[in-house]
């Protein structure tokens, strides 16, 4: 089974059986996990349906996949040379890569800011009760006046049970998100040039090993990519930012100016692809 024919499966567990997604799947798992109850209603993350959205956006021509672009990535040494000292498999971290640019894509054109929504004031009781179980009060003001207490630990179980309840109905409920997420601006808010940016390298981050072998420089005796120019590299051949005409010299360029973003509040915005 290829991904061409996995596009056309409904079964979400198709998608963990396709080997080609092996790192798409790790990835998602990470950083787009899906939240599911336990019999004791108690959330657990799960598997994230986000590749099965990629797989069906590339069976349906949704992502590019120009021969330029597979050809600057089979034939840029740098990258094959620091894929192998990684133990990476070329073609499963191909798809990785497409998946990494339709996710920044869909991050910069296909998303909207919101403001603090019913459902971010929602969560940030739910993890305050959530933390403070054993020892939490919660006090109920009507006018600023004092009406009511809840203090006995038991009713704070229930009242944190049935605050994670109302979050997931309104996380199932996507066609009202509208009505629970005020909105700032109008509704397909560009995300800034900076923070794609940003975000290239952070989805990599969380991707990459965290004990990176050596390699920082470019250098023609080792050809070997440390880590934060093999992520401009990869940034820099996926064309996500322009306007850069040498690899090796582009390469630090696309570093730099990632390292000046370092601050992001890409929370605020709402991914109507591939957030669930």
């Amino acid at each position: 089974m290829n991904i061409q024919e996995l596009s056309k499966h409904d079964n979400p567990m198709d998608y963990l059986r396709e080997p080609l997604l092996e790192y798409v799947i790790e990835l998602c798992d990470n950083i787009l996990p899906t939240v599911l109850l336990d019999e004791n209603e108690e959330p657990y993350l799960s598997t994230s349906l986000a590749p099965k959205t990629f797989a069906i956006r590339y069976h349906k021509g949704l992502i590019s996949t120009s021969s330029d672009f597979r050809l600057k990535y089979d034939n840029d040494e740098w990258i094959v040379n620091t894929l192998q000292k990684l133990n990476y498999d070329r073609n499963k971290f191909w798809y990785l890569l497409l998946f990494v640019k339709d996710y920044i894509y869909t991050m910069q054109y296909k998303s909207y800011k919101t403001g603090t929504s019913s459902l971010d004031e929602l969560m940030l009781l739910w993890n305050v009760v959530n933390e403070n179980e054993e020892n939490a009060e919660i006090k109920i003001y009507i006018d600023k006046k004092h009406q009511h207490t809840i203090s006995r630990p038991t009713s704070i179980r229930f009242l944190r049970t049935a605050l994670y309840n109302g979050m997931m109905k309104m996380q199932e409920e996507k066609e009202k998100i509208s009505i629970t997420t005020p909105l700032i601006r109008e509704y397909k808010q560009k995300v800034a040039t900076p923070a794609i940016l940003w975000l290239f390298k952070d989805t990599f981050y969380k991707f990459l090993p965290e004990k990176y072998p050596r390699g920082n420089a470019i250098g023609e005796k080792t050809k070997i990519l440390g880590k934060a120019n093999f992520v401009a590299r990869l940034l820099y051949i996926t064309e996500i930012k322009e306007n850069y005409d040498d690899p090796i010299k582009s390469s630090d360029k696309l570093k730099s100016d990632i390292n000046k973003y370092g601050n992001s509040d890409l929370d605020k915005y709402f991914n109507t692809v591939y957030h669930c």
